[in-house]
């Protein structure tokens, strides 16, 4: 957000001039909203100091209030609930604002009151003042007693441009937009590229092409500076082909003819519209690679217990061995002499009877030294009958984690990997997280995909295994649970609609559910899926088996594409 950005952000909060501070809350430490209240409407007021990513503007999304909010949070509202807002000042070309308000005091008193957001990357404060006297009542950042502004950074204010300013661009190598940035202030990359495009140049173009015909630059700067000065904003976001937003400003970004400008109604629109997507992104980012690390870890350690369990069941392998050799010292106990260490006896089990050496303990008879080795025997049985169920029980865990890191590749919500996280948490293998606020992850309600089939039938499809295990609960007798066979996929259920008779379930129906189950599988990328489906009442859970692992039978199994038609609404389920 650079400074001609904020101006128009400035402009659109200066119109609540008069707006009573109804309440504060700060759901973050880097995060604080204010409502406003004006002729019956309350807008509320983001104000988000992340070092590197500094907002101002108002949103549409409700924050949560914490239980316990922070000290900070509690002197602003000590000071500043149930001010007036009087006013809204933006020094030109600075990236910090003071929002000034009325306010009382507890003894009555009426008092000057100024909010400071300094939007500054890498130096993001808000202070709160006593005005006029500029004694600093609360700070996010405590420092000085008395406010100082931040430094001016240097070049000059876009309304005393001068093309001479620019002259020593000419044995400049770099871009043309980059001196404009340490000449002007108040631009910030967009606007400066948007200078050097519509002088008539690329966007990137050297400053020692540009330089010659400086005075061009200096049209198109006093242009910008007087539509931002003017209030002559136009609003608008930019989305790249991936259907992501890209870049937002109050001003048309003509130099950006590759992506999508989609225009809003106010800059605070824009601003919001892009930093929530940008913000869900980088959450869904940021929660994606968690998961993957908590699997992987687990993976690693189930591997090491693998490899571990393997190695007891080849030394029980070798109890066998001891079992014949006390078989063989209690069959010739009279031709072991005392205090031998070794000798060799005929194997009676094997052709010719060859001989087979057995070690002895020298303190020990014939007779002790063979129940010495028939209770290794039998220890060695206890031990590969416990190693096998326990190396079972891991390969399991392994082919668990193995489904459930499928299932955060196909995840497209942040709520989806919330309730993946969830599972892990339960299942031991991930430490809890604090969630998004409003994101329902363990609510009763099914957070799955919910779809009507072309013949009116409604089609319910579990992304993960609590939507999986969701599914599984709520199923009836006469629905139908259908699953990609042999591979880990999605739960899909089939329930009838007003127009089931005796035919139920309809093929196409049928079809376009399996077609669904095929998609949400691992063999969602091959071309034809042998899909598994079955009356609901032939579904059961694995008892003590992992969400959404279940036994079934009665199936019968059908071949489809992995490709979903179109359901009503003309959408087909994303992956």
């Amino acid at each position: 957000m650079d400074a001609s950005a904020l101006a128009g952000i400035v402009w659109e909060l200066g119109q609540q001039a008069g707006a009573r501070l109804e309440r504060i809350c700060q759901p973050s430490p880097s995060e604080l909203y204010l409502f406003l209240r004006k002729a019956g409407e309350v807008k509320r007021l983001c104000l988000g100091m992340r070092s590197d990513l500094p907002r101002l503007h108002f949103t549409a999304s409700r924050p949560e209030n914490p239980a316990h909010p922070p000290a900070f949070c509690m002197l602003l509202r000590k000071w500043l609930e149930g001010a007036r807002l009087t006013g809204v000042e933006q020094p030109p070309g600075e990236r910090w604002v003071c929002l000034r308000f009325r306010g009382r005091s507890s003894l009555g008193q009426e008092l000057a009151l100024g909010l400071v957001a300094e939007l500054i990357p890498g130096a993001t404060n808000l202070i709160l003042l006593r005005l006029p006297e500029q004694q600093v009542l609360a700070a996010l950042k405590p420092g000085a007693v008395l406010y100082q502004p931040p430094a001016l950074p240097g070049g000059v204010s876009p309304g005393r441009w001068l093309p001479e300013l620019f002259a020593d661009g000419r044995q400049d190598p770099g871009p043309a937009w980059q001196m404009l940035l340490s000449t002007v202030r108040g631009f910030g990359p967009l606007l400066a590229k948007e200078v050097v495009f519509r002088s008539g140049w690329d966007a990137d173009a050297p400053a020692q092409l540009v330089a010659p015909q400086a005075d061009r630059l200096a049209r198109f700067v006093h242009d910008l500076a007087g539509a931002v000065s003017a209030g002559r904003f136009q609003p608008a976001v930019y989305y790249g082909r991936e259907g992501k937003p890209r870049y937002w400003h109050v001003l048309e970004l003509t130099h950006l003819s590759d992506l999508v400008a989609v225009s809003m109604a106010t800059p605070s629109a824009a601003a919001d519209h892009f930093y929530t997507a940008y913000l869900q992104g980088a959450a869904f980012t940021s929660r994606r690679s968690g998961l993957r690390g908590a699997l992987s870890s687990a993976g690693k350690r189930l591997e090491r217990r693998a490899r571990a369990q393997e190695a007891d069941l080849q030394q029980a392998a070798v109890a066998g061995e001891f079992r014949l050799w006390g078989e063989l010292l209690t069959t010739f106990a009279d031709r072991v002499p005392v205090g031998a260490g070794r000798i060799d006896l005929p194997n009676y089990y094997l052709p010719d009877s060859p001989p087979v050496n057995v070690p002895l303990d020298p303190a020990l008879g014939a007779r002790a030294n063979a129940r010495r080795y028939f209770a290794r025997h039998a220890k060695g049985e206890r031990t590969r009958v416990a190693a096998g169920k326990e190396l079972e029980r891991t390969l399991a865990e392994l082919a668990y984690l193995q489904r459930v890191s499928d299932t955060v590749e196909d995840c497209r919500t942040l709520q989806d990997l919330e309730e993946v996280w969830e599972e892990l948490r339960e299942a031991g293998l991930a430490h809890p997280v604090p969630k998004s606020p409003r994101a329902g992850a363990r609510s009763g309600k099914f957070t799955g995909l919910e779809l009507v089939s072309s013949r009116g039938d409604a089609i319910l499809v579990g992304k993960n295994h609590h939507q999986n295990e969701q599914l599984v609960r709520a199923a009836r007798p006469d629905q139908v649970w259908l699953h990609a066979r042999g591979v880990p996929g999605a739960h899909v259920l089939l329930c009838p609609g007003a127009q089931a008779g005796k035919d139920w379930p309809p093929a196409d129906s049928l079809e376009e559910a399996a077609e669904l189950a095929a998609h949400f599988s691992r063999a969602g990328r091959s071309r034809w899926v042998e899909v598994d489906w079955t009356w609901a009442r032939h579904v059961r859970r694995v008892p003590q088996g992992r969400p959404g692992l279940v036994v079934y039978h009665h199936e019968q199994t059908i071949r489809v594409s992995a490709s979903p038609r179109l359901f009503a609404g003309g959408n087909s389920p994303p992956r």
